[in-house]
């Protein structure tokens, strides 16, 4: 059985995506690398009626304004990256941090599920 990537037809959104690196709390500050852009990814807006909801390890309950979907087969980016909490995605020119990153596998890596708020 093979389980086919999320068609390019569905990935309609660009966006850019900066990876936030911490810093050392002396000498260098918090920071992000430079914008990579992420093309034919899908980024699904929650609204009031379907917030997007989920449970941390600890019980509590998270609520999400996007989630970013990006396809390991069919969504690209222009560099190097790795999804990472805390970093920065910006898309309509709104900017919006990574809470939680969620790999989907399907006998292998399917694609992420990145909960944006």
């Amino acid at each position: 059985m093979v389980v086919r990537p999320i068609p390019k037809a569905v990935l309609i959104h660009q966006c850019t995506y900066e990876e936030f690196v911490q810093g050392d709390g002396f000498e260098t500050e918090d920071g992000f690398k430079p914008p990579v852009t992420l093309s034919n990814v899908l980024i699904q807006p929650s609204n009031t009626s379907n917030p997007n909801i989920t449970r941390n390890a600890n019980g509590e309950i998270l609520v999400f304004n996007s989630v970013l979907f990006f396809d390991v087969v069919n969504s690209s980016s222009n560099g190097p990256f790795e999804f990472k909490e805390k970093s920065k995605v910006t898309f309509n020119g709104k900017d919006m941090i990574v809470e939680k990153v969620n790999p989907i596998y399907a006998f292998t890596l399917h694609h992420w599920e990145v909960y944006l708020t």
